[in-house]
Order: structure tokens, then C-alpha cells, then sequence
């Protein structure tokens, strides 16, 4: 992943947005429209049927000063015109650009855990985007290597650095990154709205410190 600072100008909203490249390519818009993300149980085992309406992603750009008023990364489809958000928290956007600095000598948090998984012989094998709740982006994490263990579930802010230092696969569908695009939607939303009206974070309950 190379690191480039850009500036883009959404000249729908006005408004400046830096944004580090990870990975060369071209970004493209959403698409548009409300579609209920359901989780399946079949996703979770990794059915052959939903293996086909899998996207492979890999990280393009890292946004640091977006509309959310936090950082977002962004995953670009390989085989098509795609992009998916990813709103993380700035220690994982920190790790996120650490590693993607191929100037510098290699750096990451995430050395010990990768030791670790070699020498107890497991591997994270694919992260799969599986869910959203409460606006949150969830992923499964598929394990190979242990006895017992298959999949773990993690925030996708909480795993991303990880798995991108790891190069583990990830992937999506095209249901998920229509449902994300309405879930940063709704996020905008409520912090234009908190922006506006700054009374609303005012308490209004004397009893309560």
C-alpha cells in the first residue's frame, strides 16, 4: 500500500477532505438505495452458496478528515467498480498508516500477534464482512490451525490493521456495501443535526451528573 496525501473537492457538499492513498486505483461512488443487510447462518459456516455473492476488497485510501468527523477507511472492490467505507477509531487509523509507509523501516503493533499465530501454527484464513448493528460494522474472522476453534466476530474497526498487516483476504457483498452506504448516511446525519442544534447535548435532567 503507498501512501499519498490527496484533496478531494465534493462539490455536492463544498467541503475539503484529505484522504492518505493506500492502494492505486480509481474511487467510485456508492450505490444509492435502502437494502436490508440480513446475516445469514450460511455466511457464518462459509456455505458455497454465498462464497458466489462474495466481493473481494483490499484498502485504497484512508480518510482523516471526513464529514463522520473521524477516520475513514476505505476498501476498493479488485473485480469492479465498488468501494466500501469503513469508519475506524484513530489508534486503528493510526496503526493503518504506520504500516502503509513503505519509505520507512516496518512498523506495527501487531508483530507479537503474528509470531504468536505462526508458532501455535493457526492462520486467519479470509475476513468477511457480515454484519451491521447499531452502527457498527461487524466481520468474521475464519481460523484454520486450531482443534476447536472456526470463525471469531469483531467489531471491523477492532481487526482491520490486523488483518491488512497480516494480508488476510477480505471480503463483502454487494448487500453489505449498500447498507453501509446508509448507515454513514444516518451517521452524517445525526452529527449535522448535533452541529446545528448544540442544545441537544445539553442535560435535561437535573438528577442526572
Amino acid at each position: 500500500m503507498d501512501s499519498d496525501m490527496s484533496h478531494e473537492n465534493d462539490t455536492k457538499k463544498n467541503s475539503n477532505q484529505s484522504q492518505i492513498q493506500l492502494n492505486k486505483g480509481n474511487e467510485s461512488s456508492l450505490t444509492s438505495g435502502l437494502v436490508q443487510f440480513l446475516f445469514h447462518q450460511a455466511l457464518e459456516e462459509g456455505s458455497e452458496l454465498l462464497e458466489k455473492d462474495l466481493i473481494q476488497v483490499n484498502a485504497y485510501c484512508l480518510s482523516v478528515h471526513s464529514e463522520m468527523g473521524q477516520p475513514v477507511l476505505i476498501l476498493k472492490a479488485l473485480d469492479r467498480d465498488l468501494t466500501l467505507p469503513i469508519p475506524i477509531n484513530p489508534l486503528e487509523a493510526g496503526v493503518t498508516l504506520a504500516q502503509s509507509n513503505k519509505s520507512a523501516a516496518p512498523l506495527s503493533p501487531h508483530k507479537v500477534t503474528a509470531a504468536l499465530l505462526k508458532a501455535l501454527g493457526m492462520q486467519i484464513e479470509k475476513c468477511v464482512f457480515v454484519e451491521i448493528k447499531n452502527s457498527n460494522q461487524y466481520v468474521k474472522l475464519f481460523v484454520s490451525g486450531h482443534p476447536q476453534l472456526r470463525t471469531l466476530k469483531f467489531k471491523a474497526e477492532e481487526v482491520l490493521s490486523l488483518c491488512l498487516h497480516l494480508e488476510v483476504p477480505l471480503y463483502t457483498t454487494q448487500a453489505f456495501i449498500s447498507c453501509s452506504r446508509v448507515m454513514i448516511a444516518d451517521i452524517d446525519e445525526q452529527r449535522r443535526e448535533l452541529i446545528n442544534n448544540p442544545s441537544l447535548m445539553n442535560n435535561h435532567h437535573h438528577y442526572i451528573n
